[in-house]
């Protein structure tokens, strides 16, 4: 009888602990009330500078090992969140204790060595918020009773997004929005402004970055301080800037100047110079730039951007540049703080076919695939899939038949967690991805699901032999030629087989 090979997922963690050499995260923790850090604002100049700010660090786990990924909560009374970054320089040690009373009563406690890469002031730097992490990552402890719990592998990954999306510090006293020793009436400083995009393939998480890690940063009590739109080929100046717009009173219709999203944006940061604002552009790639945002092309460079002061009006020794709208004739500036992020999908359009204007103004991020985020599933048979296996063999016939720029992102698969939910993703997700991608090329789409290569009750997509003599009698068969009709089998059809023979080899 057939004897089937079980499969085995070795990046289970009763697995990979035995074979995969890793660094964990620990998260350790600072009370202001109860400990004077005398060394912040040096050790924020020094990380600032580009060096590293040695420290000793009080931890209850004697687990942390040296290379190791430490995070700083700062917890207590507001603001409280994460406010610096580093690794374990030295294991887990006994000393005196940090209170010196109960060190001269002989007692000691439990710290650590660590090296920050980067500390935050958070009554100065904007820092990741606690309450964002308890919504991120609700099942790991943020506001722990004791400095140097374990985070989990998940909510360190998301962490360390969140970090690395804080916007830079600025030292010195002469910083964006800062005038001192100008006589100017300025708020208080802000960091730069930030012209980011973030790009890859569909499904590698650019949507989900901008509403979970970027998007809380500019909500608070008094309401949101930020603008939502989705480019498309029909997305105008009018809509962006500002533009004419009929308007009816009384039966009468007149015609006013409408002031486009990036306008009110623009006038509502104008009036809360202290804080920061945000516009986040869904699928810039798909807009025409230079159509969508005429002459403010320039005006968003930041060393363009425009300072205001506490009331609202342009700072005297303020170098940004301002043009005259042509509808209204006002002069414009884009303030400097105002954000703009946007994300651009590189299944529609290569990043190198992008409007050099923009890729001049702008920082770029990459999001890729992580198959490493997937796990098996169970196939409804008592096997399993290898979810993590299938993403990789799809794109790597993606790559090679088309473009890394064209291949699929985890989260077509991350939510799926039986073979329902998968024959489904297939069916409604997957295939049509493929037929837009090959342009309806079903041999190149049967090479991607490795259909070629197994009998036809293992195919996704089946071929059909068209003879040209029977489809069209009394012709010439030699001048039609014989063809292929091509089948894509119903999703209930669908077997653990026929998707597991895209990553497994036919025997």
């Amino acid at each position: 009888h057939q004897i089937r090979d079980t499969t085995i997922d070795f990046y289970q963690e009763e697995f990979s602990s035995q074979w995969k050499t890793q660094t964990s995260s620990w998260l350790l923790s600072w009370n202001p009330s109860r400990w004077n850090w005398d060394k912040l604002a040096a050790d924020r100049a020094t990380t600032i500078s580009g060096d590293k700010a040695d420290n000793r660090w009080r931890c209850s786990s004697s687990k942390p090992r040296e290379g190791d990924r430490v995070f700083l909560i700062r917890t207590g009374s507001p603001p409280k969140g994460v406010v610096a970054v580093g690794k374990v320089t030295r294991a887990p040690y006994e000393a005196e204790h940090w209170e010196q009373a109960r060190a001269d009563a002989g007692e000691t406690t439990r710290f650590v060595d660590v090296a920050f890469d980067s500390v935050r002031d958070a009554t100065k730097d904007e820092i990741v918020p606690l309450e964002q992490l308890q919504s991120n990552e609700p099942g790991q402890e943020w506001n722990p009773q004791s400095s140097g719990i374990e985070i989990k592998a998940k909510a360190a990954r998301s962490l360390e997004r969140l970090w690395k999306a804080l916007p830079p510090i600025v030292s010195g006293a002469a910083t964006p929005g800062d005038d001192a020793g100008t006589g100017d009436a300025s708020p208080k400083k802000l960091a730069p402004p930030l012209n980011l995009i973030l790009y890859g393939p569909p499904g590698t998480g650019k949507t989900y970055r901008l509403k979970n890690d970027y998007l809380p940063r500019y909500q608070d009590e008094a309401g949101d301080r930020f603008e939502f739109v989705t480019f498309h080929q029909s997305y105008a100046y009018e809509d962006f800037v500002e533009g004419i717009r009929p308007v009816t009173e009384n039966g009468a219709v007149t015609y006013e100047v409408r002031p486009g999203v990036l306008k009110r944006l623009c006038n509502r940061a104008r009036r809360a110079p202290d804080k920061r604002f945000a516009l986040f552009i869904d699928e810039i790639n798909r807009g025409n730039v230079a159509k969508v945002f005429g002459e403010l092309i320039t005006l968003v460079e930041v060393d363009k951007r425009i300072r205001i002061d506490a009331s609202g009006n342009r700072l005297a020794s303020c170098k940004g540049l301002e043009v005259t709208l042509p509808y209204s004739g006002e002069r414009f500036g884009v303030p400097a703080n105002v954000d703009v992020i946007g994300t651009m999908n590189t299944a529609d359009r290569s990043i190198a076919l992008l409007d050099s204007a923009l890729r001049r103004r702008f920082q770029f991020e990459e999001l890729t695939p992580k198959p490493e985020l997937l796990e098996s599933i169970d196939d409804s048979e008592g096997n399993a899939i290898d979810l993590r296996q299938l993403l990789q063999a799809m794109n790597a016939r993606l790559s090679r038949l088309l473009h890394r720029d064209q291949t699929l992102g985890h989260s077509y698969f991350y939510h799926v967690k039986s073979f329902d939910e998968l024959r489904r993703v297939f069916a409604r997700e997957i295939l049509p991805f493929l037929q837009e991608a090959f342009y309806d090329d079903w041999r190149q789409i049967r090479y991607v699901l490795a259909d070629q290569a197994v009998e036809e009750e293992l195919q996704l997509v089946r071929a059909r032999a068209q003879n040209a003599a029977v489809l069209f009698p009394k012709a010439d068969p030699a001048e039609i030629g014989d063809g292929e009709a091509f089948e894509i089998i119903r999703e209930d059809d669908i077997t653990p087989d026929a998707i597991r023979k895209i990553y497994e080899p036919p025997e």
